[in-house]
């Protein structure tokens, strides 16, 4: 059985939940309605020791697009330590 843990960060409804419907067979699937809260939730996964497998991010969206979300996770990620793949 397949158990991937996704983030989905997706503005936009119809996408998010065409997105959500596709992963759910191969895991567990959270989604952030925004960059801000996609930061946020990557964050608390590094707090939790539960990190995302695969993030699935869109680049057009308000406040923070995509480009500056990513540049906010590769810096968790070097001052976590973490592995990038």
């Amino acid at each position: 059985m397949i158990n991937i843990k996704f983030l989905l960060i997706e503005d936009n409804y119809v996408n998010a939940k065409l997105m959500q419907k596709m992963l759910a067979p191969y895991g567990e699937v959270d989604t952030a309605t925004n960059g801000l809260e996609g930061i946020t939730m990557y964050n608390e996964s590094i707090n939790k020791l539960s990190l995302y497998e695969i993030i699935f991010l869109d680049i057009m969206m308000p406040n923070i697009n995509g480009f500056q979300v990513l540049k906010e996770i590769r810096e968790l990620e070097e001052r976590y330590e973490l592995e990038k793949y």
